[in-house]
């Protein structure tokens, strides 16, 4: 899954806490939720981010 590959790397590939490892993927996890509830593709939705911040906030 390229998620893990990316929080392993992150953790491990450039020595950051495990607490940012967390903050992260949860903040992976909430952009990839919103992609699935908008019906939108996760390449391509990081041009609608101010739509995801409004999602966010309500």
């Amino acid at each position: 899954m390229w998620h893990h590959g990316c929080v392993s790397y992150d953790r491990f590939g450039r020595d950051q806490a495990e607490s940012t490892t967390r903050t992260y993927a949860g903040a992976v996890a909430l952009y990839l939720t919103w992609c699935r509830c908008t019906g939108r593709d996760w390449t391509t939705a990081a041009g609608r981010l101010g739509s995801f911040m409004f999602w966010l906030r309500h």
